[in-house]
């Protein structure tokens, strides 16, 4: 509709923006990592958060297809529904990624010297890098809750500030620690914006977000079941 232009535009711009956002923390900080340690720590560190990502793969792929079905919840007015269904998935993802990441505590030393012999040794580095991949599938679909609630601006800002936080100590820490302070400094980064995240989500739907809701939130309980009306319909 012509009146809603502005507004689709505006919205899409945010979306644009925050897109443009993740990339650039997503490649910026092993260009950091180059300029202070070197191209050979820049390798190293780039193929330890690739395959750090694949623990969080599970997670990506529940959120992406539950992400409708905790809308229609929101949609239908039932906030304890999205809730349980929410402490559900938050759980699964979180068991499911802990498991992935024992997986590759053990097959981590083969797996890095694929790329070069030399990365065995450091394992250690890509457990670190793991282990914040737990942490945000322990958070659950915070991030997607945010998207998909009015968020887009909130997401947006404190990316761009906490990550401009998360440079600097970066920069700290990259020289006098190596690239283990590097990763320890993700995993920090990580708890730091997941908890800013999962504080919008609790103040504006009333939602905890994190795998721990499961018990605190009695997500046991039935689910009640949305109106097929409710349910948001692909664009046809």
């Amino acid at each position: 509709h012509p009146a809603k232009g502005a507004a689709w535009r505006g919205e899409s711009l945010l979306f644009t923006a925050n897109n443009a956002m993740v990339a650039v923390t997503a490649f910026l900080e092993t260009v950091i990592v180059g300029a202070l340690l070197g191209m050979e720590q820049a390798a190293f560190y780039f193929v330890a958060l690739r395959y750090a990502t694949l623990v969080n793969l599970p997670s990506a792929a529940i959120d992406t297809v539950s992400m409708p079905m905790i809308a229609a919840h929101f949609q239908a007015g039932d906030r304890v529904g999205a809730q349980r269904l929410v402490g559900r998935l938050s759980l699964a993802s979180f068991a499911i990624s802990a498991a992935g990441a024992l997986v590759m505590a053990v097959g981590a030393p083969f797996a890095l010297a694929l790329f070069k012999p030399d990365f065995a040794a450091h394992t250690d580095v890509l457990m670190v890098l793991s282990l914040s991949s737990v942490v945000i599938a322990f958070f659950g679909p915070g991030a997607s809750l945010l998207t998909i609630g009015g968020g887009e601006r909130y997401i947006l800002v404190a990316n761009a500030a906490l990550f401009s936080v998360y440079a600097v100590l970066l920069c700290l820490v990259a020289v006098p620690f190596g690239i283990l302070g590097v990763a320890v400094a993700n995993v920090i980064w990580t708890v730091v914006i997941n908890l800013v995240l999962a504080r919008w989500v609790r103040a504006h739907w009333d939602v905890d977000s994190r795998a721990t809701a499961f018990f605190t939130r009695r997500a046991w309980s039935p689910v009640p079941a949305v109106p097929p009306g409710a349910v948001p319909q692909a664009a046809e």
